[in-house]
């Protein structure tokens, strides 16, 4: 009897096979260049058109090296992510681009691609590529091109955490005092990383520093290959560093805790593999589901950095700070035909350029003493970007001629140390000359940002307004509103008492709290999302719909987000009586999301899809449970 249920299974299988093959669907695979040099790189493309992929497995480069990969879905396909790997799923194309370097001479054949769609694997075609001697050009670039610096093989750790590493990066490592270095600690991941928290910040003992990045904002990620590996970078933080001493000078690991999306070790049950045994066709036919994927925490340190700062050369300027960039001076009066005395005059010199802004702190001018001077007004404007500090900081001041004349404002100069050449420049801004004539008798008034004294405001003029009188028993003493005005802030003390001590029974029970705020929660994310969705900013609105539909399943169903995972969704959701088309819609949009954030190419096109699926299936979920 088990012989020919077996049998009769083996012929229907055949039969599905066959038919999914009949399909339309057409891997192609094509090479820019059939004959190529030592050293010289080239594109394979991989091409399936006409049917959904649902797995896809890369051709055999024997001979080649891989130096670059990058994948794109045609009009109205998704990038998703099944068990833990990239799987194609399209109503129209999906395309494969390798950058391969040929390595020696000889003629080699580049193996079959392989996508499953339907359930089925289909193949591509095979190239061979003609690999011939060449110049000593070629070599030298294929040098370039797939050997690391020194720098780079050292930071890449060995083994199973290459997946997941962090690395600090500067600019320069052998600066002078005072100069800009620009320090990038860069997270390098072949895996989804969900959330990251930066712990405790590293001392810099001996240098000055700023923040360079809004952490509230996503980080710039971009795809990069390190020893023939292709990751995923995020730079999530960038300090500007300046150096306050010569001599060496260390920069200390930073710790960040991160929470990952990993392959499970818990395999997925098979009812065939028990049933029909060690067949090898049914074993190749009925192949396991693969791993799953499952949250885990995973704590990362960064590589220590060692800068030589060099002493500024000697000796120095008598008006020299301390300021290290490149700096220019500009100075800016009220334009007026004529000035009279007590006239308020406004006087702005600013200083721009890049550097230590900060070691600018004070200026001096030496006005002429027939002038009123207030204190200056100091104004920042400090660009802080990923290329460093730079921007202008002016100081106005506000003067005020008491004496007709002609008067001559001298210039100011400061000293800073020059990059480009090596050398202290001076800079010295030109002397303003202002003709002063006799003004009113009457001062006016005068608005600025000093303090202004006034005279003749210690005596109070004669009231010739009519005056307002109440007879002495209408008092507001004792009447009703002089109670009442006591009643009302007891009152609302008393409603603010209750209103605060239901709030910390509610957050008593936090898991509670978090369970009735998880839709308004998911809305806020869902909203943030939005607004990124309409500016195109799609890194950042994968990262917040992320946020959302975890979100919303940790605080709902009251599960830790370190606990949770793909293969429990069902299980969770199955628990709390949720459908199981609204199970397999929330699965599905989570992993339509997850990948589509790693991998490379356009994401745009799905984002108003992810976005809608996100938002419906929420409150369907809401639906459901309510």
């Amino acid at each position: 009897m088990m012989k020919i249920l077996r049998n009769i299974l083996y012929i229907s299988l055949l039969i599905i096979s066959n038919v999914s093959f009949a399909q339309d669907a057409n891997l192609k695979l094509s090479s820019s260049s059939n004959t190529v040099a030592v050293g010289q790189s080239f594109r394979v493309t991989v091409e399936l058109e006409g049917a959904q992929a649902e797995a896809y497995r890369d051709p055999d480069f024997n001979g080649f090296r891989i130096i670059g990969k990058s994948s794109s879905s045609g009009s109205g396909g998704m990038t998703i992510i099944v068990n833990g790997k990239p799987v194609m799923n399209n109503s129209g194309s999906a395309s494969w681009t390798y950058t391969l370097v040929a390595m020696n001479v000889g003629k080699y054949t580049i193996g079959n691609a392989k996508a499953k769609v339907k359930g089925s694997w289909i193949n591509s075609n095979t190239a061979t590529i003609d690999v011939r001697q060449g110049s000593g050009q070629n070599q030298q670039q294929y040098a370039n091109q797939t050997q690391p610096t020194q720098q780079q093989n050292t930071n890449v750790p060995k083994g199973e955490d290459n997946a997941l590493f962090l690395r600090a990066e500067v600019n320069k490592t052998n600066p002078y005092q005072g100069e800009q270095i620009i320090l990038t600690y860069k997270l390098y991941t072949r895996i989804p990383v969900l959330q990251y928290v930066i712990q405790e910040s590293p001392a810099f003992a001996g240098f000055w520093m700023e923040n360079l990045l809004n952490n509230t904002k996503d980080p710039k990620q971009y795809n990069t290959t390190l020893n023939g590996t292709q990751y995923t970078v995020a730079e999530i933080r960038k300090i500007a560093l300046f150096p306050q001493r010569s001599g060496n000078l260390s920069i200390e690991p930073q710790k960040i805790k991160t929470l990952v999306q990993v392959q499970s070790q818990r395999q997925s049950y098979n009812p065939f593999a028990d049933f029909f045994g060690d067949d090898p066709f049914f074993q190749q036919f009925f192949q396991r589901s693969g791993f799953g994927v499952e949250n885990q925490e995973r704590d990362l340190v960064s590589n220590p950095i060692n800068v030589t700062v060099r002493e500024l050369p000697a000796p120095t300027p008598e008006n020299f700070n301390g300021a290290v960039g490149s700096f220019s001076i500009e100075t800016s009066i009220d334009k007026k035909s004529s000035y009279s005395t007590d006239d308020a005059i406004s006087i702005k010199y600013s200083i721009k350029g890049s550097g230590n802004f900060a070691l600018i702190d004070d200026i001096f001018i030496d006005f002429p003493k027939e002038f009123d001077v207030y204190e200056p007004e100091i104004r920042d404007e400090i660009s802080k970007t990923a290329g460093g500090i730079s921007g202008k900081r002016s100081f106005e001041y506000i003067v005020i001629p008491r004496v007709k004349g002609k008067y001559e404002i001298p210039g100011f100069s400061i000293s800073y140390f020059d990059l480009d050449s090596k050398k202290y420049v001076n800079l010295e801004n030109e002397a303003i000359t202002l003709n002063v004539n006799k003004g009113s008798d009457n001062p006016k008034a005068v608005s600025s940002s000093g303090d202004i004294e006034y005279l003749n405001e210690d005596i109070r003029y004669i009231n010739t307004k009519k005056l307002r009188l109440q007879q002495k028993d209408s008092s507001f003493y004792a009447s009703g509103l002089y109670f009442l005005s006591f009643a009302i802030p007891l009152l609302v003390f008393l409603f603010l008492v209750i209103l605060w001590r239901k709030r910390i029974k509610d957050r008593a029970n936090i898991r509670e709290y978090q369970r009735r705020k998880a839709n308004k929660t998911a809305a806020k994310h869902l909203k943030e999302a939005k607004k990124l969705l309409q500016n195109k900013e799609e890194t950042a609105f994968y990262m917040e719909i992320s946020r959302a539909l975890w979100g919303y399943l940790s605080h709902k169903f009251s599960i830790d987000a370190s606990d949770l995972s793909l293969d429990n969704v069902k299980e969770v959701m199955k628990t709390h009586d949720i459908s199981d088309e609204s199970t397999e819609r929330f699965i599905h949009t989570l992993n339509d999301c997850e990948f589509t954030r790693f991998a490379p190419g356009d994401k745009k096109d799905n984002m108003q899809a992810i976005f809608d699926a996100s938002h419906n299936i929420i409150l369907k979920i809401e639906e459901e449970i309510a």
